[in-house]
């Protein structure tokens, strides 16, 4: 056979080879797919492919190690390519950026208790603390670096000050209802040019969400003194998007901090591609044996889709309204997620 010949009948064989395996060479699907020329493989004992070289048990183009970012994890970890590493499920995960914890909840009328159900009415005195405390926590919030100094709501000066803002029209007394309105203003301010900062600074409102739109079943449930924005550390509920119940949950800074494979999550929404719903999720938030009462984020295989080598797919089962335990169904398909055996 001439030497063009024989050229001519390896790029035959190797467009044969790459229509038999994988139809985009940039991705193989199956261990050792013939065709697959760039994608890492696992060279299972056997030769590596053409232009490929084993590397660390992978079959690589050439010897580039960023094919596969981590090179080859052990079984039961997954690769975060974000960061470069393997990530082991049975060890404690690493934070989040973002969380901070919720603010006091301060009321400007009293609360209503199972003994009492209509609140109480406060005295004008009392409202007037509140709306300094009210006000000492919106500068924190929104000023940077500032802080009331202790007993600051406490001094004369106080009470004098809510005298001056709310006084009876005719005279002889204070105007509750006004100083009241006046106290809860306080309470739902977001960050904007009706806050004044101590001396004259400007409000450091970049780069925050705050609003006060927060709907639950068609009520706005913003001032309930309830965290309902999903944050992973804050929130007791996520009945709203994050940022918009900033008065029980304080501003939040920056984007939303959303999980990948392993980060720690509170809720489905907290990690990238967590929809809640089994037709369209791309992870969940578990809860693993191996760490108590630390939750995870791990891959959904809800539409039958693969698992790594360590991991089995499971159905995540929810306390029902019955009292019985069972899965979320949507789509004709219920609620599973990849988890990891050496964790379970």
């Amino acid at each position: 056979m001439t030497k063009r010949a024989f050229l001519l009948c390896s790029l035959l064989a190797l467009c044969l080879l790459a229509v038999a395996g994988c139809s985009d060479v940039e991705s193989c699907l199956e261990v050792n797919e013939p065709g697959c020329l760039y994608s890492p493989v696992r060279t299972t004992g056997s030769p590596c492919l053409f232009d490929l070289v084993p590397v660390d048990g992978i079959c690589r183009k050439s010897n580039d190690t960023t094919q596969t970012p981590c090179g080859e994890c052990e079984a039961g970890a997954l690769c975060d390519e974000a960061t470069n590493t393997c990530i082991n499920f049975c060890d404690m995960p690493a934070l989040l950026p973002g969380g901070v914890k919720a603010p006091e909840a301060i009321f400007c009328e009293a609360i209503a208790t199972p003994s009492m159900p209509s609140p109480a009415m406060l005295g004008f005195e009392e409202v007037c603390r509140r709306r300094c405390r009210l006000n000492c926590q919106r500068l924190s919030q929104f000023c940077t670096g500032y802080q009331c100094p202790p007993g600051s709501c406490d001094g004369a000066d106080v009470l004098t000050k809510c005298q001056s803002d709310c006084p009876m029209p005719a005279g002889g007394g204070n105007d509750l209802a006004c100083l009241t309105k006046s106290c809860n203003d306080t309470r739902f301010a977001v960050c904007d040019t009706k806050l004044t900062c101590p001396n004259s600074a400007t409000p450091n409102c970049a780069n925050i969400s705050c609003s006060n739109s927060c709907m639950f079943n068609g009520k706005n449930v913003t001032g309930d003194g309830v965290c309902d924005d999903g944050d992973v550390y804050s929130s007791e509920f996520a009945q709203c998007a994050w940022g918009t119940d900033c008065t029980d949950c304080g501003p939040r800074v920056g984007a939303e901090p959303v999980g990948g494979p392993g980060d720690v999550c509170q809720y489905s929404l907290n990690c990238a591609g967590g929809t809640g719903t089994p037709d369209s999720a791309g992870a969940w938030c578990v809860n693993l044996n191996s760490l108590p009462g630390v939750a995870r984020c791990m891959p959904d295989c809800s539409r039958n889709q693969k698992c790594a080598d360590g991991f089995s797919c499971r159905t995540l089962m929810i306390p029902g309204d019955d009292g019985t335990s069972k899965p979320i169904e949507a789509g004709g398909y219920e609620s599973s997620a990849c988890l990891p055996d050496a964790c379970l």
